[in-house]
């Protein structure tokens, strides 16, 4: 089964998620009554100070991709060596065997500036080969041992290079992969304690309401007005893996909630680009809040696996 690219959950730059981070802290420290009364306190904080610092201290991408530049061009530099040795060599077995004979068409050097780099390295061992085969016959024409274990040492040369380029981009994927996981921990966090700072100021201040209102956008600022998202999915429960008839599915700045019809499908259009949190409940179930990306291009989908209320979860594995 092919694994699921993980992506982030979140539009904006890192940069901008550790300042969205920074204020979730500034304002836990101004709110703590508030934030007391849900049981947030110095464990949070230590959470957010923690994976911030964590996230902060990773290796950003341009860093990892600037390894691969290197990686590419030192085995690049060496695959220009290569090809220069090997037409050094194969003048030998012109010169003596002439190029329309099966002896010199063994080198296998035909179409050798277009060779991948896998075929290219095959190409310098088999040509290494085959001048040692041949020596005696080519020695003559200026072939000597040293000509011959000088494209061997290129070719080993040139597998540790290609080596290397692969080994960069599998650090850089594994690299990416991890700092998404730390992101989207840190911001699936901070979405539930805006959350709780919006619907406690709701009805109490509209300015520290608007405290913690997200923009998930690339530069972390409101986007421009107009722009629209949309989002659908189903709605089972998890308990017998039926579809939920009736559940309603809640999104920030959209007035009327989603009703799942008998398939348990549901979309809400129209959703303001910067509201990535959805709600989910339905009678007998317990409640579920999923934060997604949303665009003015893509539709989102998200799947709610909805627990009856007396039924727990499976633990996550």
């Amino acid at each position: 089964m092919r694994k699921t690219t993980l992506k982030p959950l979140f539009q904006m730059s890192y940069s901008s998620l550790l300042e969205l981070n920074d204020s979730c802290l500034y304002l836990i420290d101004r709110d703590a009554s508030v934030f007391t009364l849900f049981g947030i306190g110095e464990e949070t904080v230590t959470f957010l100070t923690d994976t911030g610092d964590e996230l902060r201290a990773f290796r950003s991408d341009e860093e990892f991709l600037g390894d691969m530049s290197d990686a590419t061009e030192t085995r690049d530099q060496t695959a220009d060596k290569i090809k220069v040795a090997i037409r050094d060599v194969m003048l030998r077995p012109r010169m003596i065997f002439g190029e329309n004979t099966a002896k010199y068409r063994s080198f296998g050097t035909l179409g050798m500036d277009a060779m991948n780099d896998k075929d290219l390295l095959h190409c310098s061992e088999r040509v290494v080969r085959a001048a040692n085969q041949f020596f005696d016959l080519l020695e003559p024409a200026g072939l000597t041992h040293a000509i011959v274990d000088s494209l061997d040492t290129l070719s080993g040369t040139f597998r540790e290079k290609i080596n290397l380029k692969i080994d960069a981009v599998y650090v850089r994927d594994i690299g990416t992969e991890e700092r998404i996981e730390i992101g989207n921990k840190l911001y699936n966090k901070i979405v539930i304690l805006f959350d709780i700072g919006k619907t406690y100021w709701a009805d109490k201040s509209e300015a520290k309401y608007n405290d913690y209102v997200i923009y998930n956008t690339p530069t972390g600022a409101p986007p421009p007005v107009g722009e629209k998202g949309d989002a659908e999915g189903i709605m089972v429960n998890g308990a017998t893996n039926q579809p939920i008839v009736g559940g309603l599915i809640v999104a920030d700045g959209v007035d009327a909630p989603a009703v799942t019809n008998v398939q348990g499908a549901w979309n809400v259009d129209d959703i303001p680009t910067t509201t990535t949190v959805l709600r989910a409940s339905a009678p007998g179930m317990g409640n579920l809040t999923q934060a997604v990306n949303l665009s003015p291009t893509e539709t989102a989908y998200v799947v709610f696996v909805m627990w009856p209320v007396t039924t727990p979860p499976p633990p996550t594995p």
